[in-house]
């Protein structure tokens, strides 16, 4: 591999490598690792493969398990924990569906960066709300911590988590301290979608003060039920279901899966795909 010409005399020592899952095989990777490299980030970036081909967008063999594929190896050559997968929150994915890639991620031995969105007009896309974030946050400690597994958790029927897998106490004394939130900082405090820049603080990059882990409790248990619905028919709008062809007064039983939904719900969800 060409990859490996480039490595001829150079030393990576004590350096992180982010790799190009295109670009590697596990002779690279090995090689990586004997000149000093300690830790391997795969930026896969995208939480769920109908998300991941709808942003690439690519018709050439499945990109999404070469992805996988790669940072299996990259667990086998540098052992756990020395792999972590980029996460970017806000791209249309609900909350089940992020962290059941979390926990993906962690059953292969490895552990995730989350990263912010930035708005982008042209795409349609915008930072998700602050308490889906710091939800999402919680879910990944508790995940990598081994505390909670994601089928331990529960989720509502906008695929929002409502019961954690823990016991209420050990979650407020973790929301008290702000140590999940602070655990999303390290290194990657200067990257962009780390680094603050999508609005307010949305990673702690030092352990928080208490005002600071009063005010993420607080986002925490905020939600933006506007976001919610959006995500809905989106979900809905990837899982093939139309609502155009919809008779509400015909086949709004079509709908069930939603428990509770209102006809002026499904004109929401209409106008909003």
């Amino acid at each position: 591999m060409a990859g490996l010409q480039k490595l001829q005399g150079f030393s990576a020592a004590g350096l992180v490598l982010v790799v190009d899952p295109l670009l590697v095989d596990r002779d690279f990777l090995v090689e990586t690792k004997t000149r000093g490299v300690s830790q391997v980030i795969i930026p896969l970036d995208i939480a769920g493969k109908q998300l991941f081909k709808h942003y690439h967008r690519t018709s050439g063999g499945d990109l999404w398990a070469t992805y996988w594929e790669t940072l299996k190896e990259a667990v086998a050559v540098f052992g756990g924990r020395k792999v972590t997968v980029n996460l970017f929150a806000g791209l249309g994915e609900t909350e089940e569906e992020f962290l059941s890639v979390v926990q993906m991620i962690d059953d292969a031995g490895a552990e995730t960066n989350i990263f912010s969105v930035r708005e982008n007009k042209a795409l349609g896309i915008k930072p998700c709300s602050i308490g889906k974030y710091r939800r999402l946050q919680m879910g990944r400690y508790l995940i990598h911590r081994q505390l909670a597994t994601m089928r331990q958790m529960q989720f509502n029927e906008f695929g929002s988590v409502f019961e954690f897998g823990i016991h209420p106490n050990k979650l407020m004394e973790l929301l008290e301290l702000g140590i999940p939130f602070h655990e999303t900082g390290g290194s990657l405090k200067n990257w962009p979608g780390h680094d603050n820049s999508c609005g307010g603080t949305r990673n702690y990059h030092q352990p928080l003060a208490a005002d600071e882990a009063q005010q993420a409790k607080k986002e925490f248990f905020s939600v933006n039920w506007e976001e919610e619905w959006k995500l809905a028919a989106k979900k809905c709008q990837r899982e093939g279901v139309d609502f155009r062809d919809i008779d509400v007064s015909y086949d709004f039983k079509l709908l069930g899966f939603i428990p509770g939904i209102t006809e002026e719900d499904l004109r929401y969800l209409k106008s909003s795909k």
